[in-house]
């Protein structure tokens, strides 16, 4: 069970690290391909402006995503939660490709 525990928990994590850099793909001004200035991922976690993610502000991204996952608000996880909060991932992303596709389409 543990080890089942273990697993859920590392792609809970990974999947809530990747989200958000999986948007970095934008300019500032919503276009495709690398842009100029400060990459969307930095400019919602960069709290202080000094253009780099200390472990302060990365720990503080999580805490935030934790709190979203942990429903019943006790300070923990349970499997349900999990589930929950993986489904919640999937929507999510499911939403941003279709999203991606529609303004792809529209760019062709």
């Amino acid at each position: 069970m543990t080890k089942f525990m273990t697993t859920v928990c590392a792609f809970a994590v990974l999947g809530f690290v990747a989200m958000p850099a999986l948007a970095d793909h934008h300019k500032e001004d919503g276009e495709h391909g690398p842009g100029k200035g400060k990459p969307p991922i930095m400019k919602k976690f960069d709290l202080d402006g000094d253009k780099k993610i200390s472990k302060k502000e990365f720990m503080a991204m999580h805490a935030k995503k934790f709190e979203k996952m942990d429903a019943d608000g006790d300070g923990f996880l349970t499997k349900e939660e999990m589930k929950e909060g993986h489904k919640k991932m999937q929507d999510e992303m499911k939403k941003h490709k279709e999203k991606m596709k529609e303004h792809k389409e529209k760019a062709e």
